[in-house]
């Protein structure tokens, strides 16, 4: 049995803040199918949300089995589902891929047969069969809510939680979902909450709880609720709501329910042996190689995607040779002539004066051309890359996503894009400019400066709201790594303390800059510059410490939940 006790809810968790829901006394059994109904804005999800866990209740109990769920104990992820109102899964897969990825992050990687017979039986209770093979995209809006239903199945779930999964459908899918939410509670023994507002499939329910303004106006069967609000046609519920204040509502059915006899208990068979049977490194491997596989499967599969990265690896690589088209130029009049005649002797002076500044902000320039470009191609790779997905995140570590396991299939897709990109950079303006220094040292500074901009994006994707938001403020750290590196301008030597430490063009430049160190080139670098570079092992240090910084700030970050908000 499924039990909440004077479960409130407050929106700030302190109970002086207004109270989202109010002292719900609720009780369901397995193979009841329960509809929670009221006006907008009056709890119901919010009811939903604590169940699952997603929302803390501030005062009252909750139970399930006879234990209560606490600090100590929640409901195990594999037994609970939550369905939110629209499919939250990646429209470019298939079906049959979409479930398979659920039953693998979910259960665990048991056998590719076993998993497979998940994926037929739900399919086949869902009536989905027939789509296996057609991608989420193309399929109509109750197709995409059974998706979602069977997502939530592969793990045998005993609670099922439907938030207004019928709202918006044409009547006939409207009638197919609540029959088949009929057929879960009824044939597959589980509990089914249903948020709706539409109160027309009302008599296929068991129960239902009106809710208005946080609190309870009754709690019953829908021919109870009839005789209750006194009004033949369900819909007119919603009027009479309407027409009496929530005090009235809720004291009239706290008086009522208090003379109430309830339902004797049914006796509950419950198969408490878990589909999700593999635990620890086993599960979190299973997870991984999920995950990871199917961020490169969405990868091809996103036309825009790969246009983009060849982009990154040929295009941007070509801008930097174009500005070196000419090559190097040869220095001329390096040794003075010592001749007697000192009007000769100024002027070859003079032009050896601006060869060497002229090669020397051409060295310099092309290096942090190279830095600059890798920034903004970290700043792409992942700016979007965990925003853009919060949601099918959020929804995936409810049902048992490790977190970790989550982040580092990012890693390591992010890690082979940014070796890839860095690869082509470094070989294209090597060779094509003909630059001395050596050639692993010079990958190594312009790939960290890419992983740390990458890791710096990726961080900023973990707390921001939208990937939008995430691309705009990536955008805008790029855009301070050139003016604040000092290699255009020399800052102010206190203002260079400050930022430092946090510019990882510098480091880059600086390091890249350090490998011609054997060369003439270093020279004239440092003859035309005014910016103190620091040493190769000194770059390479720092560059790595913000990445690791970086990935830890998101991977904190992903422990927001959005589907509380």
């Amino acid at each position: 049995m499924l039990k909440t006790t004077n479960l409130s809810v407050f929106a700030n968790r302190d109970r002086k803040s207004i109270a989202i829901l109010k002292s719900i006394d609720f009780r369901a059994q397995l193979g009841d199918l329960v509809a929670i109904v009221g006006p907008s804005g009056c709890g119901k999800s919010t009811f939903l949300k604590a169940i699952a866990g997603l929302v803390r209740h501030t005062e009252g109990q909750m139970s399930w089995l006879n234990r209560e769920i606490d600090g100590d104990y929640d409901i195990e992820p594999e037994m609970l589902a939550y369905v939110p109102q629209f499919g939250i899964f990646h429209e470019e897969l298939t079906v049959e891929e979409i479930l398979t990825d659920a039953a693998i992050l979910r259960l665990g990687q048991l056998t590719d047969g076993f998993i497979q017979a998940r994926v037929t039986e739900v399919a086949e209770l869902t009536g989905l069969s027939e789509l296996l093979q057609r991608e989420a995209k193309v399929l109509s809006g109750g197709q995409k809510r059974r998706l979602a239903l069977a997502m939530e199945l592969v793990s045998e779930p005993s609670i099922i939680l439907a938030d207004e999964v019928t709202s918006g459908l044409d009547p006939k899918s409207s009638f197919e979902i609540t029959n088949l939410l009929r057929s879960l509670a009824t044939e597959k023994k589980k509990i089914v909450l249903h948020v709706t507002h539409e109160l027309k499939h009302i008599g296929y329910y068991d129960a239902v709880v009106v809710l208005i303004d946080g609190v309870m106006a009754f709690h019953g069967s829908p021919a109870e609720m009839s005789s209750y609000f006194q009004t033949a046609d369900p819909e007119e519920i919603f009027q009479r709501l309407s027409e009496v204040q929530t005090e009235a509502w809720e004291s009239s059915w706290r008086n009522v329910s208090l003379e109430h006899e309830p339902s004797p208990e049914r006796e509950e068979k419950l198969n408490t042996e878990s589909l999700a049977r593999k635990r620890g490194l086993g599960r979190w491997l299973a997870q991984f190689f999920c995950l990871t596989r199917r961020r490169f499967r969405i990868f091809v599969r996103k036309r825009v995607q790969i246009v983009l990265q060849a982009l990154f690896l040929f295009v941007f690589p070509g801008i930097v040779v174009l500005f070196a088209l000419k090559g190097l130029p040869e220095i001329q009049n390096m040794s003075l002539n010592l001749e007697t005649n000192p009007a000769r002797m100024l002027k070859e002076t003079l032009d050896y004066s601006s060869q060497v500044s002229q090669v020397g902000r051409l060295v310099s320039g092309l290096a942090m051309f190279q830095v600059i470009l890798l920034a903004l191609m970290g700043a792409n790779n992942a700016a979007r890359e965990i925003a853009a997905e919060r949601g099918i995140f959020e929804k995936e570590k409810l049902s048992g996503l490790s977190t970790s396991s989550y982040l580092m299939s990012k890693i390591l897709f992010l890690v082979l894009l940014v070796l890839a990109q860095s690869l082509g950079m470094t070989v294209l303006v090597k060779e094509v400019c003909n630059l001395p220094g050596n050639f692993g040292e010079q990958f190594a500074v312009l790939c960290l400066v890419n992983l740390s901009l990458t890791s710096t994006s990726l961080a900023i994707s973990s707390w921001s709201r939208t990937a939008e938001q995430a691309s705009l403020i990536a955008l805008y750290v790029v855009g301070f790594q050139l003016p604040l590196s000092g290699a255009v301008l020399a800052l102010p030597d206190s203002l260079a303390t400050i930022t430092r430490p946090f510019i990882a063009a510098y480091w880059s430049w600086a390091g890249y800059l350090q490998t011609l160190k054997e060369t003439r080139l270093y020279d004239l670098v440092t003859f035309s510059g005014s910016t103190t570079l620091d040493t190769w092992m000194l770059c390479v240090l720092v560059l790595t410490l913000q990445s690791v910084v970086c990935v830890l700030i998101a991977f904190f970050g992903s422990y927001r939940s959005s589907l509380s908000d």
